[in-house]
């Protein structure tokens, strides 16, 4: 029988998770994705169009597709000349053409997957139009996802993340989702930033509710640089408990990139917790650095390694 693992998540470091374990044989796949992006194309076409943020969905779409090599350049193709089009991407402008033909965003991304043939299922997390606000230690809110993610100078560290809906109503999680994860037997917490990518889905209220009562296994995948603004005060323990904090619960196993190499100012690194098992928890501490690149990031064949030796470990 099929193990039922699903993954939570924003759309660069899920993408890479999902194309890290999409071929893992004998699992299926649910995609639970993130639905605050504000920046760049997605965020003009949520301003002018009222359409739920498509570029964390079609990321994750193009990385579950069996022809995902194929299709990249032509998905991520952006739009230079004309200055309604300019830096567009292809991918999402299909997908909010399909949204204004069906008048429904689930539908078009299932439309999409379909056509796609993806090997798994990608749900939005919400289906209510919203951003999130963070209130610093200082006392200041930042608001939306763009203006958290990347700041535009020093300033106090965050304390807390809240979502805030266009139409002041509380936000709803996607049945889909929290059916997805109920019926899972492995969560996997992507990487990715924590207080833009993770906790957002994590808050909402049902989700948290069916996270904190979760009867499967958590995995949990570290970032392998601190962020600015978010996380250059976090020590690696940091990860582990702002993160369980949110899910009620304690996490199982805690995968983390040792990289052997340093990268600009070595105390941007998380470093590992030195211990292999921590207060219950499985620590696994591996170089994945992906060596085709000059920057810090995972290797998706490394880190599906990873994954599918716990996955099929038990």
């Amino acid at each position: 029988m099929s193990k039922k693992v699903v993954t939570i998540g924003g759309g660069s470091g899920q993408s890479l998770l999902l194309s890290a374990i999409r071929d893992i044989s004998g699992i299926e796949i649910s995609s639970i994705v993130s639905m605050f992006d504000s920046g760049g194309s997605t965020g003009r076409l949520v301003k002018e169009f009222g359409i739920l943020p498509p570029g964390d969905i079609m990321k994750c779409i193009l990385a579950l597709s069996p022809d995902r090599e194929k299709l990249e350049n032509f998905f991520k193709f952006r739009f230079k000349k004309d200055k309604k089009l300019r830096g567009h991407s292809l991918g999402n402008l299909l997908l909010l053409i399909l949204n204004q033909y069906s008048g429904d965003f689930v539908k078009a991304v299932n439309a999409l997957s379909e056509a796609m043939h993806i090997q798994g299922e990608v749900i939005p997390v919400t289906e209510t139009s919203a951003e999130i606000m963070a209130v610093l230690e200082n006392g200041d809110e930042v608001f939306g996802e763009t203006n958290i993610d990347v700041p535009k100078s020093k300033r106090s560290p965050v304390k807390e993340i809240k979502i805030i809906t266009k139409d002041g109503k509380n936000i709803k999680a996607s049945r889909r989702a929290v059916n997805a994860i109920k019926k899972s037997d492995f969560m996997i917490i992507s990487l990715g930033d924590i207080y833009t990518s993770i906790v957002p889905n994590l808050i909402i209220p049902e989700i948290s509710e069916v996270c904190k009562n979760y009867k499967g296994k958590i995995i949990y995948i570290i970032n392998s640089l601190k962020k600015k603004g978010e996380t250059e005060h976090f020590e690696s323990k940091d990860y582990i408990l702002n993160i369980e904090k949110y899910l009620g619960r304690k996490i199982d196993y805690a995968i983390f990139n040792d990289v052997k190499i340093k990268y600009k100012k070595q105390e941007e690194i998380n470093l590992p917790i030195k211990e292999d098992n921590w207060e219950g928890r499985t620590v696994i501490k591996e170089d994945l650095h992906d060596d085709l690149v000059d920057y810090l990031r995972y290797d998706s064949k490394k880190l599906g390694e990873v994954v599918n030796k716990i996955i099929n470990s038990k």
